[in-house]
């Protein structure tokens, strides 16, 4: 939390990743990397975007928009599990026009 707390998007991933492991609040996880995510870093966009399309973590409902937008950033710097999460709800048709 430290290297988080710094600016370092790393940090911040790997603090969502062991409070995930250790199961603290979802509140604490959807934080730690969302910080990531402001800070650039594209695991935790791909992250974010699962536990949005899923509706994971807490929250009420799933949010396909959402995901969406974050796996487009991810995506933006080639993280892999991002471009195949948006390429198989691009293939299904959805979030296209």
């Amino acid at each position: 939390i430290k290297a988080g707390k710094n600016g370092v998007a790393e940090g911040w991933f790997r603090a969502a990743l062991e409070a995930r492991r250790k199961k603290h609040q979802n509140e604490t996880i959807l934080k730690y990397f969302q910080s990531a995510a402001n800070l650039g870093n594209a695991e935790a966009c791909t992250e974010l975007g699962c536990i949005h399309f899923h509706g994971s973590l807490g929250l009420e409902h799933p949010d396909e928009q959402k995901a969406i937008q974050y796996f487009e950033k991810a995506e933006k710097k080639n993280e892999p599990q991002a471009l195949y999460h948006l390429s198989n709800i691009y293939f299904e048709g959805r979030g296209v026009q």
